[in-house]
């Protein structure tokens, strides 16, 4: 009789166990299956940086050389603020330049709906 009560009892039991290892087993495929892709893009990554390497490394050379032949807008042999003389004027010019413009479009659009409105208005 008492093996009988033990038996009824394992049932929910082993019920209960069966759904928690089906659950567990969707939740690590779901996890190697992420893994996997995401493996599989890492390889296509490396894969298509291997296949470009020698046009990769020719661009980034000619960088380099196109590089060298710039002029910066700071002087090296100056010290502190002095150095960046040439790009803080050419920012004032550019800040300066940039609102004045903006003034200009905004007057005329001022002027152009103004016009608008009492043409509108008869």
């Amino acid at each position: 009789m008492i093996l009988a009560d033990t038996s009824d009892t394992l049932k929910p039991a082993v019920g209960q166990a069966s759904s928690w290892i089906a659950s567990t087993s969707h939740d690590l495929l779901l996890f190697l299956g992420a893994h996997a892709f995401a493996l599989g893009v890492l390889v296509a990554c490396i894969a298509l940086l291997v296949s470009y390497y020698t046009q990769i490394r020719k661009f980034l050379s000619e960088v380099r050389v196109e590089l060298v032949k710039c002029t910066w807008p700071w002087d090296p042999q100056q010290k502190g603020f002095k150095r960046y003389k040439e790009l803080y004027d050419s920012t004032v010019v550019v800040s300066i330049t940039t609102l004045m413009l903006a003034a200009f479009i905004a007057g005329w659009d001022f002027i152009i709906s103004a016009f608008v409105r009492l043409i509108v208005s008869f």
